[in-house]
């Protein structure tokens, strides 16, 4: 083993455990949060072939989790306009101004008249997949299609948990977005 080999499997190593000593600190900062899910880190070892007479050092590597598929707990409160979503979704509101908004766990996210032009169109729709020419007609009153992927790269950011990996607002490969629900 060289000394790189020794030096690197000690690097993976401490980059593992620096990230579930992050994934600790979330959980921790975050226990009080309206609606945090909690994070989990899992390691895995990489073993390298060696070749004869020699020997490679493996590594760590980590995967961190988060619990955001899982319903999280329902809280009593002593108000009787308090309202809780139990499985997927979210409410819809608006301020005086008529400017909508979505909820889920008590906190408000901003809806641009365009965002929710779009998720009015989605829902109207919901769980049939729409084009992105339909998609613009219904929602912006034309658009291209670069457009469309814009305003709804946006939308997500505002509506999923991980917009990189939609659970809401789904891309349908050669067709457009289909808005999933339970």
């Amino acid at each position: 083993m060289s000394l790189y080999g020794v030096l690197r499997t000690g690097v993976s190593g401490m980059n593992a455990q620096s990230n579930k000593l992050g994934t600790v600190a979330d959980n921790i900062a975050n226990a009080n949060t309206t609606g945090y899910k909690r994070a989990s880190t899992e390691f895995s070892s990489l073993v390298l072939s060696s070749g004869k007479g020699s020997y490679n050092s493996g590594a760590v590597v980590t995967n961190v989790r988060y619990s955001i598929s899982q319903q999280g707990p329902l809280v009593f409160t002593t108000s009787m306009a308090d309202l809780a979503v139990q499985g997927n979704g979210f409410f819809v509101v608006s301020d005086e101004g008529g400017t909508p908004y979505l909820t889920r766990a008590g906190s408000f996210v901003r809806l641009t008249t365009a965002d929710a032009s779009l998720l009015k169109a989605l829902a109207r729709r919901a769980r049939e997949p729409i084009t992105r020419d339909d998609l613009g007609e219904e929602s912006l009153g034309s658009g291209n299609a670069r457009t469309i992927d814009v305003q709804v790269t946006r939308l997500r950011r505002k509506i999923e948990a991980d917009p990189k990996f939609p659970r809401y607002l789904q891309t349908v490969r050669g067709t457009g977005y289909v808005l999933m629900s339970d």
